[in-house]
């Protein structure tokens, strides 16, 4: 027998988020419909929300309970959400809460640790039984934050959008093949700027799995500040206009 248990990982375990310049993509894998735990189907699941911390400090809500643009959990699987964003490149964290409402007629067992939602608040299940309301059932139930919710019931992934350092890296490298083509073999290649700055855009891209997997959100952020620069360096350089003293190092 299956519990139920929230996901927002693939087949492969890692998060099933992707992103454009403009929408940021998170599909709910949680077993809605193969868990068989007592009052956990799929038309039980009511209740979703959806939280993305942004590198800059802001964050986008979205929840069945205040009518913002998510699906209840009964919509059809998997569920795929998609959020409009304008924080730009860098690390995100998504958090995914999903819990069902409450039953009467469901035999809660402890064993199981079970929550649900009633009338907007996450209840507890701290005693085995049926048919307890929430509300009125302390014995049975005690009221929770969602902060305090169990990885049942909540889960984080982090991430990394790139959309823009990406679209500047292959801009780049686009200039470099057609100065490749005027000097054929005429220059070091390695002198050349447009080489130059697709040479380290492709580093500091290449460098951020590795950083996401160990943890080092300070180190994503100087890197994709570092990429930032090196794009205005880039369209300087390829208006031949160099304005920015940091473009001529």
């Amino acid at each position: 027998m299956a519990n139920f248990q929230v996901s927002l990982l693939n087949d492969n375990g890692q998060p099933d988020i992707s992103a454009d310049p403009n929408n940021i993509s998170i599909t709910d894998t949680s077993n809605y419909d193969t868990n068989t735990e007592a009052g956990h189907t799929q038309a039980e699941f009511t209740y979703r929300k959806l939280i993305i911390a942004c590198p800059n400090g802001t964050s986008i809500i979205l929840s069945t309970l205040d009518g913002t643009t998510i699906a209840a959990a009964g919509a059809t699987l998997p569920i795929t959400d998609k959020i409009p964003y304008s924080t730009g490149d860098g690390h995100y964290t998504a958090t995914l809460i999903t819990m069902p409402q409450y039953d009467s007629t469901i035999n809660y067992n402890t064993n199981t640790n079970p929550c649900v939602l009633y009338n907007g608040v996450i209840y507890s299940c701290i005693l085995t039984g049926t048919g307890q309301q929430p509300d009125i059932s302390p014995t049975y139930w005690t009221p929770i934050q969602e902060i305090n919710l169990s990885a049942k019931y909540k889960q984080s992934a982090d991430f990394i959008i790139l959309c823009r350092t990406i679209e500047c890296y292959q801009r780049q490298v686009i200039r470099l093949v057609d100065n490749i083509h005027c000097v054929a073999c005429n220059e070091d290649i390695a002198k050349n700027k447009d080489y130059q700055y697709a040479t380290n855009l492709l580093f500091i891209i290449e460098s951020f799995m590795p950083l996401l997997k160990k943890k080092a959100y300070q180190k994503i952020g100087q890197n994709i500040e570092l990429a930032k620069e090196i794009c205005k360096c880039c369209n300087s350089h390829n208006q031949h206009e160099y304005t920015d003293k940091k473009c001529e190092k």
